[in-house]
């Protein structure tokens, strides 16, 4: 009897062992994955952190720019995502078209007139019209065009030709100022000013030493 409590007593001891180890053993598993997954957190975290979007460039369409986030893996807006999460688009960019209005890519609604919308006009003239460009006047409900008529100048590029014409009349001299600036540059000393009477008495002696 007593052989037999004895060798209950060593299987409970044995048994208690090995349930110390196999706890300690799960613990240390667990520990283990916990800074792993802190580990994992954290590059992610410095990774998405280290993403920079591309700034928009005026009149860039947003849908033409890849979207950063998108590329990493890491966006969240989906569709609501102002970019594009189109692979192929990356690096593509589209400059909006001043002389046609965007809004009439499946056709032009009946209660559009063809009068060109001031709001529009303006935010061109101010170089602030583009894809991002909203019209006070109703946004994309305006019922003025927004496009500029077929060969229409703006006002700014008027102002810019003629601040160019102006600077290429200051660049050019005429003769008569030439020849008063190279005048101008000769030395004074021992030299007699050119008047009529002196260029007179010069040809007169000029003609008698020919005779």
């Amino acid at each position: 009897m007593s052989q037999v409590k004895s060798q209950v007593l060593l299987g409970n001891a044995k048994g208690g062992e090995q349930k110390r180890i196999a706890d300690e053993f799960r613990a240390k598993e667990e520990k283990k994955k916990e800074a792993e997954q802190k580990a994992l957190f954290s590059a992610l975290f410095k990774s998405v952190s280290a993403i920079q979007q591309t700034a928009l460039k005026e009149g860039e369409d947003p849908k033409s720019v890849l979207c950063a986030y998108f590329k990493a893996g890491v966006c969240e807006k989906g569709k609501k995502c102002k970019y594009s999460h189109d692979l192929g688009l990356e690096g593509k960019a589209a400059k909006i078209d001043i002389y046609t209005d965007p809004r009439d890519r499946n056709g032009k609604p009946e209660y559009r007139t063809e009068i060109t919308c001031t709001h529009f006009l303006d935010a061109v003239e101010k170089n602030l019209y583009g894809w991002l460009w909203e019209c006070p006047n109703g946004g994309d409900k305006c019922v003025y065009t927004h496009a500029l008529p077929a060969g229409y100048v703006l006002q700014r590029e008027k102002k810019e030709l003629e601040r160019a014409k102006l600077d290429q009349s200051d660049d050019e001299m005429t003769i008569e100022e030439k020849i008063e600036e190279e005048r101008a540059a000769l030395p004074s000393d021992g030299l007699t000013p050119v008047t009529l009477a002196t260029f007179m008495e010069w040809k007169k002696r000029k003609a008698e030493r020919k005779q």
